[in-house]
């Protein structure tokens, strides 16, 4: 009699802990869909903001981008034939035309070269391709990659802008969930380990595109370096071929020498032999 008390108290327990649940449906699940949105318009601003900011990085790559691409400037300014470079063609019309006109109006050749160097473009040293620049990212007819170029003075500032993004939306997560979990009543079914935390979720940055994008890049890197690695190779076999004839010619040069003084050997002694005929003639008669 006392085990059937007990389970029809437990059984009543149970259905009034259902009918709590069944009465407030609606407050959980409209504060779920605030805290949503709340998280997605937070999540908005910062994209628009950090857009914004990118924006403002990428400026001088995508405007050298145009500028390089830009067929009026071709006797200049153009892009190598494999489209993986560009060369300055002429530095006095580059200083007097483009920069004033692109850039400020103070600007001079060498700060724009050093302005290259921050933003990580390399100068070809030596070579058939002396004075061009490439970058991984900066190609022709691919615009789109230079918004993953940066500048070696904005990496801290890049990544302390990216950290604090990210903490300030995790925090804001965190807060809509702590003010959620007040307003649900503490029930024997949920467990606290089921509760969702940003933290744990893992972003992977890089998709398809831009490994592919990357691989292209990592293809034209090595074309350059084979390049430039058979230069240097038929660099040294012209300087071995022009040795070769420099050293043929001295020898050339010592065979004429003994050939003139062969000659002049031969004609004095024709003329010996011609006094000692002379001589004998001399004596023949005498006697």
């Amino acid at each position: 009699h006392t085990n059937t008390m007990d389970t029809n108290a437990e059984l009543s327990v149970a259905e009034t802990l259902v009918t709590l649940v069944k009465a407030q449906p609606t407050a959980p699940v409209s504060g779920i869909h605030q805290a949503n949105q709340s998280s997605e318009g937070s999540k908005s601003m910062s994209l628009s903001s950090s857009s914004q900011a990118e924006n403002q990085r990428i400026f001088f790559p995508l405007k050298l981008h145009d500028i390089v691409s830009d067929e009026n400037h071709c006797d200049i300014i153009r892009w190598l034939p494999s489209g993986k470079a560009f060369i300055i063609a002429d530095k006095k019309r580059f200083a007097s035309e483009i920069l004033p006109r692109y850039f400020s109006q103070q600007s001079q050749f060498t700060s724009f070269t050093r302005k290259l160097t921050r933003w990580r473009f390399n100068r070809v040293p030596r070579g058939p391709l002396i004075g061009a620049y490439y970058h991984d990212l900066f190609i022709k007819n691919h615009r789109e990659m230079c918004y993953h170029m940066t500048c070696k003075n904005e990496n801290s500032s890049r990544l302390h802008q990216i950290n604090s993004s990210r903490a300030q939306d995790s925090h804001n997560f965190n807060s809509h969930c702590g003010s959620l979990s007040t307003s649900i009543p503490s029930l024997p079914l949920l467990h606290q380990d089921s509760i969702f935390h940003p933290n744990s979720m893992t972003i992977n940055p890089v998709d398809g595109r831009r490994l592919q994008q990357l691989a292209a890049v990592e293809a034209n890197i090595r074309e350059i370096q084979q390049a430039h690695e058979v230069n240097i190779i038929q660099q040294q076999q012209q300087q071995q071929r022009l040795a070769l004839v420099r050293q043929l010619q001295q020898q050339n040069v010592g065979l004429e020498l003994r050939k003139v003084r062969l000659m002049e050997a031969a004609s004095r002694a024709a003329l010996i032999s011609g006094y000692i005929g002379a001589a004998r003639d001399n004596v023949t008669s005498i006697c």
